[in-house]
């Protein structure tokens, strides 16, 4: 019986924008402890930007399926950060800074180097640059109500993030 039940699950009805906003909370979270933990010195910035780019992404999915974008589309969006915040643009009446846009554009295109490792110097955007991204999306849908559905949330994800960016 409770695998009937699995089966007959939709994706739409698994896939909820609470749950990817839960994930993106987690991601956020994860990223600060890491932050935080000064016995990480080697590579750390790569494994802070690692979760952030992912909130970021559940942070965009979480609005899309708020304002009823199926499953199915957000797979045909796959992992493009750009298309992603362009259909935002398009289902939500809610608008990013143009700061935000930006590090969304050079996340997508740099992130094969927050995959694998590349070596020598080059210049990126800080962390905490990142992080203002994911806490303006996760701002942007905190107490947005679309067709009768918003999001409930805890402030110890965004509460961590506001400390380190005040130097607390």
């Amino acid at each position: 019986m409770c695998i009937e039940r699995l089966v007959s699950v939709s994706d739409d009805e698994r896939t909820t924008a609470q749950g990817l906003f839960n994930t993106a909370d987690a991601y956020l979270r994860s990223a600060s402890i890491i932050f935080r933990d000064d016995s990480l010195f080697a590579f750390k910035t790569l494994t802070i930007i690692f979760p952030l780019n992912h909130a970021i992404e559940l942070y965009l999915k979480c609005g899309l399926r708020l304002a009823d974008c199926s499953v199915a589309d957000l797979k045909k969006v796959g992992h493009r950060l750009s298309l992603l915040a362009e259909r935002w643009y398009e289902c939500l009446p809610v608008v990013l800074s143009p700061k935000a846009l930006a590090l969304v554009a050079y996340l997508e295109s740099e992130a094969i180097g927050f995959r694998y490792l590349v070596t020598g110097t080059n210049w990126q955007p800080s962390v905490e640059e990142f992080a203002n991204v994911a806490l303006e999306l996760r701002s942007a849908l905190v107490g947005f109500c679309v067709n009768g559905q918003s999001v409930v949330h805890k402030d110890e994800a965004a509460g961590a993030w506001q400390d380190i960016l005040k130097g607390r």
